[in-house]
C-alpha cells in the first residue's frame, strides 16, 4: 500500500504564505510564464529579474522584496518552489 502524499495539490496554482510580519501573501503560479519560471530557478539569474517575477507572482513590488526580512523572503521562496514543482494532478 502506498504512503500517503506528504504534499498537497493546489487545484488553482497558488499558496498563500503568512510573513512573520502576519501579513499575507498569495503566489499565483498562473501570472508566471514558463520562461519566467525557467529563469528564476537558474542559478546565475541575476537578482533584479528574480524579484521582477517574484513581483509578477506575488503582487508586491519588486522593491517590496528586496526590503523584506530574510525570514519572509524565504517564506516566499519556499512557496514559490513547492507550488512551482508539484505535481499538476494527485498522483495516487
Amino acid at each position: 500500500m502506498a504512503d500517503e502524499p506528504k504534499y498537497k495539490v493546489a487545484e488553482d496554482f497558488k499558496a498563500t504564505v503568512k510573513l512573520y510580519s502576519g501579513n499575507e501573501v498569495i503566489i499565483d503560479m498562473m501570472k508566471v510564464s514558463t520562461t519566467e519560471w525557467k529563469t528564476a530557478v537558474k542559478v546565475n539569474t541575476t537578482e533584479e529579474e528574480e524579484y521582477k517575477i517574484l513581483s509578477k507572482a506575488t503582487g508586491l513590488d519588486a522593491g517590496e522584496i528586496g526590503k523584506l526580512p530574510q525570514p519572509d523572503y524565504r517564506l516566499i521562496i519556499d512557496a514559490f518552489i513547492r507550488i512551482g514543482t508539484q505535481p499538476l494532478t494527485n498522483p495516487t
